[in-house]
């Protein structure tokens, strides 16, 4: 009886999550397969809900070989920050990336990937030519709020891309800044 308690409550609470990650970026969770390039399609920038909250427009791309990261949103508030992505593999073979045990640096504070928050689907195998597209939430600890007025830039620690054809490990280290101006 204990178990199917433990399980109704935690598949209320993932339900949960998720439908506030689609409340913040107004879009759910995709994945698709195909050969269409990844596209810099502008998502609008939401205004801030409180004087807690901020969203930035990031827009940037990055490439580790043959994985391709579109960091497109960053949403601040004192507890969590998410980043919306875009994660593409752009080779014939298989990938394997887990950006859900990555971590944050915002130059004061370190927030690990809340693994229950972010979006199953981005980590795992990624078939040759795939996209998929959703959120990392990296959460502070219980205790500690972040005081995100004085976060000007994002370090993303979010492990390794292992290329199953030559096994070779590559690290996915970004950072960009939450500048207006960048």
């Amino acid at each position: 009886m204990k178990t199917f308690v433990y399980a109704l409550l935690l598949s209320t609470t993932l339900m949960g999550c998720s439908s506030s990650l689609q409340r913040i970026f107004g879009q759910s969770v995709e994945s698709s397969t195909g050969d269409t390039p990844v596209s810099d399609t502008e998502l609008p920038l939401e205004e801030a809900t409180s004087p807690e909250e901020a969203t930035f427009l990031i827009g940037k791309s990055f490439q580790h070989g043959s994985l391709i990261l579109d960091v497109q949103e960053v949403h601040l508030t004192p507890k969590q920050v998410a980043v919306q992505v875009s994660i593409s593999n752009r080779s014939s073979q298989l990938l394997r990336f887990y950006p859900n045990q990555g971590t944050l640096s915002t130059g004061v504070d370190e927030l690990k990937a809340n693994v229950f928050l972010t979006d199953d689907s981005l980590s795992g195998v990624l078939e040759p030519q795939e996209q998929k597209t959703g959120v990392l939430v990296f959460s502070s600890r219980f205790d500690h709020e972040l005081d995100f007025t004085r976060v000007r830039s994002i370090h993303l620690s979010l492990g390794q891309v292992i290329d199953m054809a030559s096994i070779e490990p590559q690290s996915v280290d970004i950072a960009f800044s939450l500048d207006p101006a960048s």
